[in-house]
């Protein structure tokens, strides 16, 4: 989170860009390969969506913001994906 807000105050770094691009990527890649999480990872981009135009627009709280609901969207992922089941 700090290299985040470091990078806002910077006015962007490209590093920081490429990482957010990657997650997203992945999160789509995600999407396809585990249909049953498909609402959980949309809200999950749809936060990622969210970091990227804040750090365009220069916009730190509402970065750190996105970055908070992407943190919670993790934690419904884990509760729609339930407890493995035991073989017995």
């Amino acid at each position: 989170m700090k290299e985040l807000q470091v990078s806002v105050r910077r006015g962007g770094d490209k590093r920081v860009f490429a990482k957010v691009f990657a997650v997203n990527n992945e999160i789509g890649r995600a999407v396809r390969e585990h249909p049953s999480l498909r609402r959980a990872l949309l809200d999950l981009q749809s936060n990622v969506n969210v970091i990227t135009v804040s750090l365009k627009a220069g916009d730190a709280t509402r970065a750190v913001g996105a970055l908070e609901a992407s943190l919670r969207s993790f934690s419904k992922m884990n509760e729609e994906r339930g407890s493995p089941r035991k073989n017995l």
